[in-house]
């Protein structure tokens, strides 16, 4: 998660917000406290952090659940992070020109994705009426859709957030790559865990995790997974403690450090030996590094002993420039060099799409044996 991103990194200054709003501060003790208790008290901190912090206008019912905004905007700015590194053009980063869509599922007042997505699925009258004055106040009709598409008995799963989310896994079978991440927060770990079990059942090979920290107490999980085999930074998918390690996603990254004198002399090396393979690579010199894909394992023996009879048989004739074809590419990768020291560089190899592990291993081992043998 982008932490420079999320204003609520650090505690709600309750002082600060009953200075800037009157109708919080006549929920503040003498000492500056809020009573979570009071289930009033919780709502206007709701309404006065989304006040102050992104200008909007909300009401809210006396009789429903009230979303913390920390909670929740900790869960968008992951989404966010997710979306940026699995992009269309492989790079890390956000693209404003972007267009995300996206179908928030929740049975609330207030629809918290209004940043990122275009759609809020809700499934009760009350909440229904109350999502819509509230998009309607703040003009976000273009931006939100709210629908109703619910019965009453969906209204409780039995079986809790687990089975809730197991449901959505099996309908993702049905859409597959039409989504492109499909995602949940959750309240247990334990959930997290049983879910991951659940992908992994399902012989799904591209998931992520998170959890989120909020204050002193509260803590939340969240999982995505997704069909495509584009794959996200470990930074994104990786984020979480104290979890055996099967339920973490293979590592997308690998890093070696090696002395160096001259990062120009390193990257032609890294250039040259990709190129040698005959796929699609091309350096990107602002970036300090190389975008790559590949429809085999090209640095094997048998496809280099192919490629020598290919190129014998084209008797030395000018060889056209392969095209990238990122779509039926089963490895992609991205090269990144960066010089941490006066004497060293980091190299490191981004595992950006395909779905089989060992070739990306194979990679990694053969360029790091490649660049430290030069």
């Amino acid at each position: 998660m982008d932490s420079a991103g999320n204003i609520y990194r650090h505690k709600v200054d309750f002082t600060a917000l009953a200075l800037q709003d009157p109708a919080f501060k006549e929920f503040l003790s003498a000492k500056g406290r809020l009573d979570f208790s009071n289930p009033d008290a919780v709502r206007q901190l709701t309404v006065s952090l989304l006040r102050r912090d992104f200008g909007l206008d909300v009401e809210l019912p006396d009789d429903r659940l009230c979303p913390p905004v920390p909670n929740r905007l900790n869960y968008i700015l992951w989404l966010q992070d997710l979306i940026d590194c699995t992009g269309d053009d492989f790079y890390k980063g956000f693209n404003a020109d972007r267009d995300v869509v996206g179908l928030d599922m929740w049975d609330n007042t207030l629809p918290l994705m209004i940043y990122l997505f275009r759609a809020n699925n809700d499934i009760d009258e009350k909440n229904l009426q109350y999502a819509r004055q509230n998009v309607q106040r703040n003009n976000l009709q273009s931006r939100i859709q709210v629908v109703c598409t619910g019965a009453e008995t969906e209204m409780i799963t039995p079986g809790g957030e687990v089975a809730f989310v197991k449901k959505i896994i099996q309908e993702s079978l049905d859409l597959r790559e039409a989504v492109r991440w499909y995602t949940s927060m959750l309240g247990k770990r334990s959930s997290l865990l049983s879910l991951i079990d659940e992908l992994q059942s399902l012989d799904n090979k591209n998931w992520a995790v998170t959890e989120f920290i909020q204050g002193d107490k509260t803590k939340r999980w969240a999982i995505a997974w997704s069909w495509k085999d584009i794959r996200p930074t470990m930074g994104v998918s990786r984020s979480v403690s104290n979890i055996p390690k099967k339920y973490l996603p293979f590592p997308s990254e690998f890093q070696f450090t090696l002395p160096c004198k001259s990062v120009d002399s390193l990257i032609e090396v890294i250039d040259t030996e990709i190129n040698s393979f005959r796929i699609p690579w091309k350096w990107d010199n602002q970036r300090s590094s190389g975008l790559g894909f590949t429809m085999e394992n090209a640095w094997s023996r048998q496809a280099r002993r192919k490629r020598q009879q290919q190129e014998a048989a084209q008797d030395g004739s000018d060889q056209a420039d392969i095209p990238f074809d990122t779509e039926n590419a089963v490895f992609g990768f991205i090269i990144q060099v960066r010089r941490p020291g006066p004497k060293n560089a980091d190299v490191t190899v981004r595992w950006v799409k395909g779905a089989d592990s060992v070739i990306f291993e194979s990679f990694c081992g053969m360029l790091r044996r490649k660049v430290e043998g030069r």
